[in-house]
């Protein structure tokens, strides 16, 4: 089983508190108190990314709309990525997306991760069960759903080293997500092989 980190691994781009303030010139610092504030609510599903945004959208003379079509599209699939797991998927390996995020950005995403073609067996997601990683509930909440998984048999990869320590101290089998060379060595290390045509 390989359970997936989102940002950082799946998904890549420049981040939209160093963009947004550049395109539209919103003062940093406004958008700063907007992520470690409210935002963090709203990545457990207590409040709504919309409803927020609508106080800083009449501040900046912005349409929550305009400024959520910017934030989603800075979003690119990581393809090289997505095809080592779609090919792994394709060989019974179950595919768990891990990720800490709100619900509207988590459906845009999900939708281009997906397209036609539903690959990730299951997704746990910090404002659908109201729990950030790397929260041991988070991960507990995974093992409830495959109770005949035992901890060595996930292994876990997560573009934050914090995230990564933490998981490895409560006994899983876990792997810091660097690029996509290493994504594929570690994936050997443990014995997950595919069609690698490079």
């Amino acid at each position: 089983m390989i359970v997936s980190d989102l940002d950082g691994m799946l998904v890549t781009g420049p981040r939209f508190s160093e963009e947004f303030p550049k395109k539209f010139g919103v003062p940093r610092v406004d958008v700063d108190e907007f992520f470690s504030g409210e935002f963090q609510q709203c990545k457990i599903g207590e409040l709504d990314l919309r409803n927020v945004l609508e106080k800083y959208a009449q501040k900046w003379g912005i349409g929550v709309a305009e400024i959520l079509e910017f934030w989603f599209g800075l979003s690119t699939i990581n393809k090289e990525v997505v095809e080592i797991l779609k090919k792994l998927k394709a060989q019974d390996v179950s595919i768990i997306l891990a990720t800490n995020q709100e619900k509207y950005r988590l459906a845009y995403l999900l939708e281009l991760l997906q397209e036609d073609e539903h690959w990730i067996d299951v997704v746990i997601a910090s404002c659908e069960i109201g729990i950030k990683k790397p929260d041991p509930e988070f991960y507990e909440r995974i093992e409830s759903l495959f109770p005949i998984v035992k901890k060595n048999d996930m292994l876990v990869f997560d573009d934050k080293k914090e995230t990564i320590e933490a998981l490895i101290r409560m006994g899983y089998v876990a792997e810091v997500f660097e690029d996509v060379t290493q994504f594929k060595k570690s994936l050997k290390k443990f014995g997950l092989e595919f069609n690698d045509e490079e």
